[in-house]
């Protein structure tokens, strides 16, 4: 949370700026190429080649005294800038998934960088994390300029979060383990947490061997004990409540079994 504090945040309590500073300040750390690595992983539809990260600054403030596209605003704070060799990358972070991106505010953000670059050639990006309902590509179109629309990525918290668990379980480099579980740390600290959705499917696949005696394998299944915080589609719920069905002697005890896992 080291640039969080630096920049005047009030990070007393976890929020938006604690969680974007401690995720982010841990990324930074990372060589270039791990770092752009992990968030292609995470946002697959970034540019493929970022080269070398030449600088970046937390929460930027662009005055906008002069930007007749932006009334009523002195200036325009982003969360993070990174400035790569071919383009800059703005990030604007929400404190959850699902809801709270503006588009105002990028195309606020975008106008205000743009102003205050020196290379009017350079391409310019956004990536709104968290705040997005889904993952996926838009363009924004700002009025007053002839050049084409802007490209904003948008993703959940959850992927990035995905990638660096990926990354994590597949690297022998101690120092870029260590920096991997200081972020999910810190994700969890922010109420994040890891939950791999294909966990239920492979509860389903080796039920499946356990046919002959359907209360064995849900006793079998239980004694896994699922993590109450595991997500479940209600879809695959379904699926294995249909063969429970050809078991009507011992459905009772089957469905109290799956009651029990006090499944969302």
């Amino acid at each position: 949370m080291l640039s969080a504090k630096e920049k005047g945040k009030d990070i007393t309590n976890t929020c938006e700026d604690s969680l974007t500073s401690s995720v982010f300040d841990g990324l930074l750390l990372l060589p270039d190429e791990v770092f752009w690595r992990l968030l292609k992983k995470a946002c697959p539809t970034l540019p493929d080649e970022a080269a070398v990260l030449e600088d970046y600054s937390f929460w930027p403030k662009y005055a906008t005294d002069e930007i007749e596209e932006i009334p009523n605003e002195h200036f325009v704070e982003p969360d993070l800038v990174l400035n790569f060799e071919s383009f800059d990358l703005i990030i604007e972070a929400k404190r959850w998934d699902g809801a709270g991106q503006n588009p105002e505010q990028w195309q606020n953000q975008l106008l205000a960088h743009r102003f205050h670059l020196e290379d009017d050639e350079k391409e310019l990006y956004l990536l709104a994390i968290g705040g997005v309902d889904k993952n996926e590509i838009v363009k924004l179109d700002i009025d007053n300029e002839d050049d084409e629309p802007y490209t904003i990525f948008k993703y959940h918290w959850k992927s990035l979060l995905e990638a660096i668990h990926h990354e994590l379980a597949n690297t022998e480099e101690t120092h870029n383990q260590k920096l991997f579980n200081y972020i999910i740390r810190a994700f969890a600290l922010h109420g994040h947490i890891f939950v791999k959705i294909k966990y239920f499917d492979e509860i389903l696949e080796q039920a499946k061997s356990y046919r002959p005696n359907f209360t064995a394998s849900l006793n079998i299944l239980n004694n896994w004990k699922i993590p109450k915080s595991t997500i479940f589609l209600k879809s695959n719920f379904r699926k294995l409540l249909e063969p429970a069905k050809t078991y009507k002697t011992h459905f009772i005890e089957s469905f109290n079994t799956l009651n029990n896992w006090r499944i969302v």
